[in-house]
This record gives C-alpha cells, sequence and structure tokens, in this order.
C-alpha cells in the first residue's frame, strides 16, 4: 500500500494510505511498529454474512429502498420453504 516512506532515514507514516492491514509490522525487521485496536465506540460495524453486507451496501447507494428490502426477504423465505427437500439433507439413504 506503499503507506510507509522512509525520508533521511526515518520511517513516516502516510494515513491516507494506511488501511490496517498489519503488513508492515509483521515485515518489519526491527520489529518497531505496531498496531493499536481503536476503542469500540471507533470500531466500523462488520456485518456477519454475505446478504447482510450487500443489503448495507444497497442502502448506503441508495439502490435498496424499503420496499425492496421486505420483497428480497419474501422472496429468499418463500425460496427456502418451497425448495424440494433433498433425501440426504432428511437423513434418509
Amino acid at each position: 500500500m506503499e503507506a510507509i516512506h522512509l525520508t533521511d532515514g526515518t520511517a513516516a507514516l502516510d494515513l491516507k494510505r494506511c488501511i490496517g492491514c498489519g503488513l508492515c509490522v509483521s515485515t518489519c525487521p526491527s520489529e518497531s511498529l505496531s498496531l493499536v485496536r481503536k476503542p469500540k465506540a471507533k470500531q466500523p460495524y462488520v456485518p456477519e454474512t454475505i446478504v447482510e453486507t450487500n443489503v448495507k451496501l444497497g442502502k448506503a447507494r441508495g439502490k435498496l429502498g424499503i420496499g425492496k428490502r421486505v420483497g428480497m426477504q419474501v422472496r429468499s423465505k418463500l425460496d427456502r420453504l418451497l425448495a424440494p427437500k433433498s433425501k440426504d439433507l432428511q437423513g434418509s439413504h
């Protein structure tokens, strides 16, 4: 990410380029870098599932209003209820 630059033998961090991945910490030859976890209040919310992630992105982009969200949830539940049951999933052989 090129977040660290050497200037006259001194390392400087460019916060605009840093993504917090920790790669600089694990590769620093002098072990002089560390990451500090942000306080809980400043940590971003991370969705638990890909579906939750996509819904969050859709809402943030203004492309997923309440009507579309409700429709998606109803279709998803109906699809699961109406899906044919596999013998393997029912435990019969």
